[in-house]
């Protein structure tokens, strides 16, 4: 079979303004908000079906969002807890009418030994991940979450899972991180993998993540080293869990900021590999960055199904603490092995 190929997004120019306001009557509670906008221009091939367009819109998962955080202390622990609600979400996903989501409610209880989330968090694999990627927040981000319903291949692994690296949030979850012992940190979550009492017994599955962390600083600069293993566990049903390992490290000297994340999962429908690399450079109120992720899939007999691969440009400026405005452009490209299981476009 020939080999097909499509760019659906040669060019995905996009600008945004970024406001943040926080309003507190007392130390606690803390009133938040995130305005998180882009105008966006994206052109796609005549291969993927879909039109091309100039839009106003948020970025899938990291949309404009609401909340409340605080912390209410005692005699040996206190309790960080934050509720946050994001609006316009799935603003890009056309069948879900969705625009007001619970992201977060959660608290945290933090104790001498260590600190023990409960409720709706960031994976703690997750918020480390992402703090890697200079285009978090902006459709180029490697969450991939703006293009994840381009399901390029039969293998799931290609389906809204991140591009250069693979992250898992907004669950509900306890979890335990240690507290630092030589620069190390472990953590260990479980989560309910958003299943509930609606779910068949063959479809109720758990995540268990470990991670391991260390980080170190000096005059000029820092490393963040983490890795990360992370498995399903279906209850019932005899299907071939998921599991994917992953390391990541980002240094810092001076203006300097390189990441890299490597990573590989595996489940019922074959193995995926990740790779992602990002440098920024940072001036006083300006960030210039370059970043690169690419997704690889093999079914369960290894026969290569293709390819996923996001380049980004982007130019990030601060005017104050309250408003940052980026300009970004970036290419999003397909290649698949197997054309007969392409599902082209947006779902």
């Amino acid at each position: 079979m020939t080999p097909s190929k499509w760019n659906l997004a040669k060019g995905l120019f996009s600008t945004a303004a970024l406001s943040i306001l926080a309003v507190s009557a007392n130390a606690t509670p803390k009133v938040f908000g995130v305005i998180n906008k882009e105008i966006r221009s994206i052109s796609q091939d005549a291969d993927a079906n879909r039109i091309s367009k100039v839009n106003f819109t948020d970025v899938d998962g990291l949309e404009s969002r609401v909340g409340v955080k605080g912390n209410f202390k005692g005699e040996n622990s206190d309790v960080d807890y934050n509720i946050e609600l994001g609006t316009n979400s799935n603003r890009d996903v056309s069948t879900d009418t969705e625009r007001i989501r619970i992201r977060l409610a959660y608290a945290t209880i933090n104790l001498p030994w260590g600190h023990i989330t409960l409720g709706k968090a960031w994976n703690p694999s997750a918020i480390r991940l992402i703090k890697i990627d200079p285009f978090l927040g902006s459709s180029l981000q490697n969450l991939n979450l703006d293009f994840s319903s381009i399901n390029t291949y039969s293998n799931d692994n290609g389906a809204a899972k991140g591009l250069g690296y693979r992250a898992r949030f907004f669950h509900d979850q306890i979890s335990y991180k240690t507290k630092e012992y030589a620069g190390f940190r472990y953590s260990i979550s479980i989560d309910d993998d958003n299943k509930t009492a609606q779910n068949t017994s063959t479809d109720d599955s758990e995540y268990i993540t470990h991670m391991i962390t260390h980080d170190s600083k000096w005059n000029d600069g820092s490393n963040a080293f983490a890795i990360t293993s992370s498995s399903q566990n279906f209850k019932e049903a005899t299907t071939k869990e998921e599991s994917f390992l992953q390391i990541s490290n980002k240094l810092v000297m001076g203006r300097h900021h390189i990441s890299l994340a490597l990573g590989t999962s595996e489940d019922a429908n074959g193995e995926a590999a990740r790779t992602f690399f990002a440098y920024a450079f940072k001036l006083d109120n300006d960030k210039f960055a370059f970043s690169y992720g690419n997704l690889s899939q093999e079914d369960t007999s290894g026969t290569k199904l293709g390819t996923n691969n996001l380049l980004a440009l982007g130019w990030f400026h601060t005017y104050n603490e309250n408003l940052t405005l980026r300009l970004t452009a970036g290419q999003y490209k397909l290649k698949s092995e197997t054309a007969d299981t392409f599902n082209s476009g947006f779902s």
